[in-house]
């Protein structure tokens, strides 16, 4: 009978082992401010449509950003991490109704994302979140950015923070006005 007291008193010692870690685990990740509530969804291939015609999003689950790698936790106690490469996102973060994405506030915002398997996720997280759900794709959170120049950018010739010089015309002639030494 001594070894029953025993094994319920190691038992008692692991579960209370593995609960300290575990919300060691879920409060990090909580009071972290890299990273940020988010739900995931598999964008259907083209052509096919959801079932029911309405995405089917994950549970909510946290997310953070570790340079192209999107790590999420999710779980009761948020001790699963899945890690999702990213290839680019297909456009920036876009409004979504908060009754297509639930548990993320009243204005959610979706980032629809390109693996580098070619599968495509959207991402979704709360407004406040904007720069985090970004993450290493930051000019994707400004907004109203002029369009870029349509000749694309300037020829190497000038170089970085040298003026451009013209070239005289084929045939050794100059311009009028030119120096002619």
């Amino acid at each position: 009978m001594p070894w029953a007291v025993e094994l319920l008193a190691g038992a008692a010692v692991v579960v209370t082992v593995l609960g300290t870690v575990a919300l060691r685990v879920r409060l990090g990740t909580t009071r972290d401010p890299r990273w940020f509530r988010c739900r995931l969804a598999a964008t259907p291939r083209r052509g096919r449509r959801a079932r029911g015609g309405r995405r089917a999003w994950g549970r909510t689950a946290r997310a953070t950003w570790r340079r192209d790698v999107l790590l999420v936790r999710s779980g009761v106690l948020q001790l699963r991490t899945a890690s999702y490469r990213v290839r680019t996102p297909a456009a920036g973060p876009r409004p979504v109704p908060a009754r297509d994405v639930r548990r993320l506030g009243d204005r959610p915002l979706v980032l629809p994302l390109v693996l580098t398997t070619g599968k495509r996720v959207e991402l979704a997280a709360p407004a406040e979140s904007r720069d985090l759900l970004v993450g290493p794709f930051l000019v994707l959170a400004v907004e109203d950015l002029p369009p870029a120049p349509r000749g694309g950018l300037p020829s190497a010739g000038g170089g970085a923070g040298r003026p451009h010089r013209e070239e005289p015309p084929a045939g050794g002639q100059r311009a009028p006005g030119g120096d002619q030494s």
